[in-house]
């Protein structure tokens, strides 16, 4: 049986951004899904980081990106 699916909507330029920097041939979900796990393991050490995102501070990937090389 197949697991349930949804639609979202996203910018154009949003989903450019997902095919970008997606593996070749991975499926949306899954790289979603590997952006979920990141922003949880950096939310877990990196509070700061996390909270300006809540306010619609879209930077605030680019900050846990830099911290997390």
């Amino acid at each position: 049986m197949r697991t349930p699916r949804t639609t979202i909507g996203i910018k154009v330029s949003t989903k450019t951004k997902l095919d970008k920097n997606r593996a070749p041939g991975q499926c949306y979900d899954g790289f979603i899904c590997q952006l979920i796990d990141l922003w949880e393991q950096a939310k877990k050490g990196r509070k700061s980081y996390v909270a300006g995102y809540a306010g619609g501070n879209h930077g605030a990937w680019s900050g846990i990106a830099k911290q997390l090389k």
